[in-house]
């Protein structure tokens, strides 16, 4: 739901890694994700049409706030070894519970 919710706000293609994290026994999201933008150009635009979002589409009280990942900025440094998502756990899950990547923001 996330992946459309992005897409269908114009963001399609603009990004190229997305890791929501998942709680394993409730199987619901921690109430986080991070997002990579191909391009820093789209950051103001991005960030304009998400911070303070509401507009969920399952009922929610919960705002969308946006801040930057410190200290790892951009896709190579997420996924690069020793990867903050690295952790024995991880390689034994499925898919449906690991990062997803896009090639070019497609």
């Amino acid at each position: 739901m996330l992946l459309e919710l992005i897409d269908s706000m114009g963001f399609r293609g603009q990004y190229d890694f997305l890791y929501l994290p998942i709680d394993f026994q409730t199987h619901a999201c921690l109430g986080y994700a991070f997002v990579n933008l191909v391009d820093p150009g789209v950051v103001p635009s991005f960030w304009r049409a998400f911070d303070g979002f509401s507009n969920w589409s399952l009922p929610s009280k919960k705002v969308c706030y946006i801040s930057w990942s410190g200290p790892h900025q951009g896709k190579a440094l997420l996924v690069a070894p020793p990867s903050p998502f690295d952790s024995s756990i991880h390689q034994c899950l499925l898919l449906t519970y690991q990062g997803w990547f896009t090639s070019h923001g497609q």
